[in-house]
Protein backbone atom coordinates (compact mmCIF):
# COMPACT_ATOMS: atom_id res chain seq x y z
CA UNK A 1 0.00 0.00 0.00
CA UNK A 2 1.46 3.32 -0.95
CA UNK A 3 1.92 6.13 1.47
CA UNK A 4 -1.13 8.14 0.33
CA UNK A 5 -3.47 5.15 0.81
CA UNK A 6 -2.05 4.50 4.29
CA UNK A 7 -2.67 8.14 5.28
CA UNK A 8 -6.27 7.93 3.96
CA UNK A 9 -6.96 4.64 5.75
CA UNK A 10 -5.51 6.00 9.00
CA UNK A 11 -7.58 9.17 8.63
CA UNK A 12 -10.77 7.14 8.15
CA UNK A 13 -9.92 4.97 11.18
CA UNK A 14 -9.38 8.03 13.35
CA UNK A 15 -12.64 9.61 12.11
CA UNK A 16 -14.54 6.37 12.83
CA UNK A 17 -13.02 6.11 16.33
CA UNK A 18 -13.91 9.73 17.14
CA UNK A 19 -17.47 9.20 15.87
CA UNK A 20 -17.88 5.99 17.89
CA UNK A 21 -16.46 7.69 20.98
CA UNK A 22 -19.00 10.53 20.63
CA UNK A 23 -21.84 8.03 20.14
CA UNK A 24 -20.87 6.07 23.27
CA UNK A 25 -20.57 9.30 25.27
CA UNK A 26 -24.02 10.45 24.14
CA UNK A 27 -25.56 7.06 24.97
CA UNK A 28 -24.00 7.07 28.44
CA UNK A 29 -25.35 10.60 29.05
CA UNK A 30 -28.83 9.37 28.10
CA UNK A 31 -28.45 6.28 30.28
CA UNK A 32 -28.01 6.15 34.05
CA UNK A 33 -27.38 9.85 34.51
CA UNK A 34 -30.56 10.99 32.75
CA UNK A 35 -32.68 10.62 35.89
CA UNK A 36 -30.01 11.83 38.33
CA UNK A 37 -30.88 15.07 40.09
CA UNK A 38 -28.80 18.08 39.14
CA UNK A 39 -26.94 18.86 42.34
CA UNK A 40 -23.94 21.11 42.89
CA UNK A 41 -21.36 19.60 45.22
CA UNK A 42 -21.63 22.76 47.36
CA UNK A 43 -25.14 21.57 48.34
CA UNK A 44 -23.49 18.73 50.29
CA UNK A 45 -21.85 21.16 52.72
CA UNK A 46 -24.02 19.64 55.50
CA UNK A 47 -21.53 16.75 55.65
CA UNK A 48 -18.65 19.01 56.74
CA UNK A 49 -17.32 18.45 60.22
CA UNK A 50 -16.01 15.86 62.64
CA UNK A 51 -18.37 13.06 63.64
CA UNK A 52 -18.23 10.14 66.07
CA UNK A 53 -20.65 7.38 66.98
CA UNK A 54 -21.46 3.72 67.02
CA UNK A 55 -22.90 1.03 64.81
CA UNK A 56 -23.42 -2.68 65.49
CA UNK A 57 -20.02 -4.07 66.34
CA UNK A 58 -17.98 -0.94 66.92
CA UNK A 59 -17.29 2.75 67.12
CA UNK A 60 -16.79 5.00 64.10
CA UNK A 61 -15.11 8.39 63.62
CA UNK A 62 -15.33 10.45 60.43
CA UNK A 63 -14.14 13.86 59.27
CA UNK A 64 -15.55 15.56 56.15
CA UNK A 65 -14.06 18.64 54.55
CA UNK A 66 -16.07 21.49 53.10
CA UNK A 67 -16.88 21.34 49.39
CA UNK A 68 -14.62 24.35 48.74
CA UNK A 69 -12.72 23.96 45.48
CA UNK A 70 -15.33 21.53 44.13
CA UNK A 71 -14.33 18.52 46.20
CA UNK A 72 -15.15 16.87 49.53
CA UNK A 73 -12.65 14.53 51.15
CA UNK A 74 -13.33 12.34 54.15
CA UNK A 75 -11.36 10.08 56.42
CA UNK A 76 -12.88 7.52 58.76
CA UNK A 77 -11.77 4.87 61.16
CA UNK A 78 -13.54 1.96 62.80
CA UNK A 79 -12.68 0.81 66.31
CA UNK A 80 -13.18 -2.49 68.10
CA UNK A 81 -12.47 -1.74 71.72
CA UNK A 82 -9.56 0.71 71.72
CA UNK A 83 -8.01 -0.66 68.49
CA UNK A 84 -8.49 0.69 64.94
CA UNK A 85 -9.57 -2.21 62.72
CA UNK A 86 -10.40 -0.36 59.51
CA UNK A 87 -9.78 2.96 57.81
CA UNK A 88 -11.54 4.46 54.83
CA UNK A 89 -11.18 7.58 52.76
CA UNK A 90 -13.84 9.04 50.44
CA UNK A 91 -13.58 11.42 47.54
CA UNK A 92 -16.67 13.35 46.38
CA UNK A 93 -16.34 15.24 43.11
CA UNK A 94 -18.33 16.32 40.07
CA UNK A 95 -17.67 14.25 36.95
CA UNK A 96 -19.48 15.13 33.71
CA UNK A 97 -22.08 17.13 35.65
CA UNK A 98 -22.82 14.45 38.25
CA UNK A 99 -21.64 14.22 41.86
CA UNK A 100 -19.72 10.97 42.32
CA UNK A 101 -18.46 9.28 45.49
CA UNK A 102 -15.36 7.08 45.28
CA UNK A 103 -14.42 5.15 48.41
CA UNK A 104 -10.93 4.09 49.43
CA UNK A 105 -11.58 1.18 51.83
CA UNK A 106 -8.50 0.30 53.87
CA UNK A 107 -6.84 3.28 52.15
CA UNK A 108 -6.97 1.69 48.66
CA UNK A 109 -8.96 3.25 45.83
CA UNK A 110 -12.01 1.19 45.01
CA UNK A 111 -12.71 0.30 41.40
CA UNK A 112 -16.36 1.12 42.18
CA UNK A 113 -17.81 4.61 42.32
CA UNK A 114 -21.30 5.66 43.34
CA UNK A 115 -23.36 8.33 41.57
CA UNK A 116 -25.64 10.69 43.41
CA UNK A 117 -29.12 9.27 42.75
CA UNK A 118 -31.37 11.18 45.18
CA UNK A 119 -31.11 14.51 46.95
CA UNK A 120 -33.47 16.16 49.43
CA UNK A 121 -32.05 19.54 50.32
CA UNK A 122 -34.66 20.32 53.00
CA UNK A 123 -33.94 17.04 54.82
CA UNK A 124 -30.17 17.31 54.20
CA UNK A 125 -30.29 13.82 52.73
CA UNK A 126 -28.26 12.44 49.85
CA UNK A 127 -28.22 8.96 48.32
CA UNK A 128 -25.37 7.51 46.28
CA UNK A 129 -25.99 4.30 44.35
CA UNK A 130 -24.28 1.72 42.18
CA UNK A 131 -26.80 -1.06 41.46
CA UNK A 132 -24.10 -3.17 39.78
CA UNK A 133 -22.13 -3.51 43.03
CA UNK A 134 -23.03 -6.10 45.66
CA UNK A 135 -21.99 -4.45 48.92
CA UNK A 136 -22.57 -1.71 49.31
CA UNK A 137 -24.80 -0.70 46.44
CA UNK A 138 -26.39 2.24 48.25
CA UNK A 139 -24.90 4.78 50.67
CA UNK A 140 -27.18 7.31 52.35
CA UNK A 141 -26.09 10.38 54.34
CA UNK A 142 -28.68 12.34 56.31
CA UNK A 143 -28.46 15.11 58.91
CA UNK A 144 -31.38 14.00 61.07
CA UNK A 145 -30.67 16.69 63.70
CA UNK A 146 -28.38 19.74 63.68
CA UNK A 147 -25.62 17.78 65.43
CA UNK A 148 -26.38 14.29 64.11
CA UNK A 149 -25.34 12.56 60.88
CA UNK A 150 -26.79 9.15 60.03
CA UNK A 151 -25.01 7.02 57.43
CA UNK A 152 -26.65 3.92 56.00
CA UNK A 153 -24.67 1.40 53.97
CA UNK A 154 -26.95 -1.03 52.13
CA UNK A 155 -26.30 -4.01 49.88
CA UNK A 156 -26.06 -7.78 49.60
CA UNK A 157 -23.54 -9.91 51.48
CA UNK A 158 -23.54 -13.70 51.19
CA UNK A 159 -26.90 -13.51 49.42
CA UNK A 160 -28.47 -11.60 52.34
CA UNK A 161 -29.69 -7.99 52.32
CA UNK A 162 -27.57 -5.97 54.77
CA UNK A 163 -28.33 -2.49 56.12
CA UNK A 164 -25.65 -1.05 58.40
CA UNK A 165 -26.59 2.20 60.11
CA UNK A 166 -24.15 4.52 61.85
CA UNK A 167 -25.51 7.34 63.99
CA UNK A 168 -22.80 9.95 64.44
CA UNK A 169 -22.75 13.03 66.67
CA UNK A 170 -20.82 16.20 65.96
CA UNK A 171 -17.49 16.33 67.76
CA UNK A 172 -15.86 19.65 68.65
CA UNK A 173 -16.85 23.11 67.50
CA UNK A 174 -17.25 22.87 63.72
CA UNK A 175 -19.70 23.49 60.92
Amino acid sequence: MNRWKRVCVMGLAVAAAVGLNRLVAEESKEGAGADAPKVAIEQLSFLAGNWSGTFPGGRWESAYTTPDGGMILSSSKEFRGDRVVMIEFEHFQTIEGEVVLTPYPFGKKSSTSFKLSEFEEAKKRVVFANPEHDFPNTIIYERTKPDELVIQVIGTMREKEVNQTMTLARVGDNG
